[in-house]
């Protein structure tokens, strides 16, 4: 075989190669080149193959299309072999693997995942892996996914640019940071230095009046606020808790309180259909706002059995209006259903916690329309001194020849994602529709 360096900018960041059989195989390590030549022609090196490590194997069954496509791009990283690799010219790399292992962090046996670019029905899919042991220690306590429901909550439109639910053990999870705090300095430190000085500055009980109020499940949504302008979609953050009329009337005015006698931003509220929206108040002049850009303004309220928050005032009350009867909630929207069968079909009998969906539509057709209208046009331009995509799109639309949105809408499908916690670890997949 014949080898080929490529020199970057010192020796040390060289790269050796070969290629054999229309296959090229490289190395950032000069002198380990040889021997991964003689382990690729099969000339005498004893090893152990790849394919022979039920880490990896696990992995990779997992990382397939829904009928057994090969994916085109697969990869497997052994962490805890890396770090051990590492150590090996590394003073304390005994140290450093037995802090390791008190964190729990040698549950980790394995990352990997695959992308498996038009399979059927897909423009791609993507895996991810997390390989565990399934008696979770330490840091890995702190992962606490849960399966519960997905279905989106009565007040998300079939008009957001995207959807994502998560159901996890929040207490379990902050009791399990509680615990690996106290373990390296000592017990009670957490109760002492955050528990404590959290609720001085927050008025609350944070244990009892918040984290133990929660319903471990967390939503939110991104939409677009009218009117149309550059930072116009805004995200709203949806906790689902356990009992709505206290922190309705007991915790978030204790919240408020303690916000506006430390000399904070002046914080109102108002009555808004069937909730009380509080929001701080913009101190912002008109100047910014006639540069096209949307004023933040942070709000939250209690609606129903959710405590709902946003940087934006119109975002909350688009929510709440929408929840008192608007028509074409997501749940019922054909986009979505599909994504979600989709979802069912390649779940089989597992269970998820989390769910994602995506329209990237709705989020190109904001840029589509700020980028065709001449009042926004050298706004953007100004924008798009150091980004090659916004350049092309002002010189596109100076020129006219920016096509019709409807041809550009038939190539942006609707997406989804899913987690599942099984007894092998965490799994990702992530998909794209293709559009007929």
């Amino acid at each position: 075989l014949e080898f080929r360096r490529v020199l970057f900018r010192s020796e040390r960041e060289a790269l050796s190669y070969f290629i054999d059989s229309g296959v090229m195989v490289a190395t950032n390590r000069a002198d380990y080149a040889e021997q991964l030549a003689m382990v690729w022609t099969g000339n005498g090196i004893d090893h152990k193959p790849l394919a022979d490590n039920r880490d990896f194997t696990t992995i990779m069954s997992r990382c397939v299309g829904t009928e057994g496509e090969r994916p085109q791009v697969s990869f497997f990283v052994d962490p805890l072999a890396m770090v051990r690799e590492l150590g090996k010219n590394t003073n304390g790399s005994v140290a450093i693997l037995a802090a390791l292992k008190t964190l729990g962090v040698d549950g980790i046996k394995g990352i990997g995942g695959s992308a498996i670019i038009a399979p059927n029905e897909f423009d791609s899919i993507i895996h991810g892996h997390l390989l565990l042991n399934p008696n979770r220690q330490g840091i890995m306590k702190v992962i606490r996914p849960k399966s519960g429901p997905t279905d989106p909550e009565p007040w998300v439109s079939d008009q957001v640019t995207s959807y994502f639910t998560l159901n996890w053990d929040m207490l379990k999870t902050f009791n399990a940071i509680e615990g690996i705090v106290d373990t390296f300095a000592g017990e009670g430190t957490f109760q002492e230095r955050f528990i404590k000085e959290a609720n001085r500055n927050l008025g609350i009980d944070l244990r009892a009046d918040m984290l133990e109020s929660l319903n471990d499940r967390v939503s939110l949504v991104q939409l677009i606020v009218p009117p149309k302008k550059l930072n116009s979609q805004s995200t709203v953050y949806c906790i689902h808790v356990k009992n709505p009329s206290r922190m309705k009337s007991e915790v978030l005015p204790k919240l408020v309180d303690k916000f506006k006698s430390s000399g904070g931003p002046t914080i109102s509220s108002k009555i808004f259909g069937d909730a009380t929206i509080y929001y701080i108040e913009s101190n912002r002049g008109a100047d910014f706002e006639n540069r096209n850009f949307r004023v933040p303004q942070p709000a939250f309220c209690i609606l129903e059995d959710q405590l709902m928050v946003s940087d934006s005032l119109g975002a909350i009350e688009e929510v709440v209006k929408f929840n008192s009867g608007g028509d074409g909630p997501l749940s019922e929207s054909i986009e979505f259903k599909l994504v979600r069968d989709r979802i069912k079909a390649q779940l089989k009998n597992s269970e998820m916690s989390i769910l994602a969906y995506q329209r990237p539509e709705e989020g190109m057709r904001l840029m589509y329309d700020l980028a065709t209208d001449p009042e926004n046009i050298d706004n953007l331009e100004r924008m798009a001194e150091n980004n090659p995509f916004l350049t092309a799109l002002v010189t596109a639309v100076r020129s006219r020849k920016l096509p019709a949105f409807e041809v550009i809408a038939k190539y942006l499908a609707p997406g989804g994602a899913f987690v599942v916690d099984e007894e092998t670890g965490l799994h990702y997949t992530g998909f794209s529709m293709r559009r007929e």
